[in-house]
């Protein structure tokens, strides 16, 4: 359930979640990201400082390089990593896509935003206030117009216009996204977890979860056993109280 929120919640979040998921493939994004994090919050120190103390804007020079080597570094590999979702197959009818809302951190932005960021005493630009958003497109039927065919689709931000069904089938999507990335670049195929996720679902939209479950290695939890009265070959465990 809390996978809800990479939806509905704070930018932070999706941050946190895409840092998760390359930070398991890839050790110079890890390392990036962690050098990036402590320049950040030297140079806000320094923001600080030059607003209150008047100190010299030149010192800000050396974390200005080292925000912007890193800060290219996670952005390409993030953009990355969303070209993949984003080429993911669809669950049948209804596609999902992520539109990557990057901050690029170069010595222009910095200087476009130095005088706002001294006055905020902290830095305005760079992957730290990156975010994403998660899209639904609903391919309806073929229609007849003056002879042409054409597909009507509607392209909706999920976490506005989305069902709590649709939100959970979107997190789900970018889920089965996840650890095809991973399986790609490590070579060893995860587990899927899925807590109570048939609750808030539609008949429609649980034989989707089964066709996934039926075809993915996982783990569900669900406080109705006839939840998963359709999947084939499974090991039940009952837990009570």
């Amino acid at each position: 359930p809390w996978d809800l929120d990479l939806v509905t919640a704070s930018p932070s979040l999706r941050r946190r979640f895409l840092d998760s998921v390359l930070s398991q493939t890839d050790r110079d994004y890890r390392r990036s990201i962690m050098i990036y994090e402590k320049g950040l919050r030297q140079r806000n120190r320094l923001l600080l400082r030059i607003r209150d103390e008047n100190l010299s804007r030149g010192q800000l020079m050396y974390w200005d390089r080292l925000l912007i080597k890193h800060g290219t570094y996670i952005t390409e590999k993030r953009e990355g990593f969303i070209e993949y979702c984003n080429k993911f197959k669809s669950l049948q009818s209804t596609a999902y896509s992520l539109l990557y809302d990057r901050s690029v951190i170069n010595e222009g932005r910095l200087e476009q935003y130095k005088n706002e960021e001294v006055a905020a005493g902290m830095t305005l630009v760079g992957p730290h206030r990156d975010d994403f958003i998660i899209e639904i497109t609903n391919n309806k039927k073929e229609i007849k117009k003056l002879r042409n065919k054409e597909i009507n689709k509607e392209e909706r931000n999920l976490a506005i216009f989305g069902s709590r069904g649709e939100q959970r089938m979107g997190v789900l999507w970018l889920k089965l996204a996840e650890l095809s990335y991973i399986e790609s670049v490590t070579h060893d195929k995860p587990i899927l977890l899925l807590d109570d996720i048939f609750s808030e679902l539609d008949h429609e939209h649980r034989e989707i979860v089964m066709g996934v479950c039926n075809n993915q290695q996982t783990i569900i939890t669900t406080a109705d056993p006839h939840n998963v009265e359709g999947l084939t070959g499974i090991k039940k465990i009952n837990i009570r109280r």
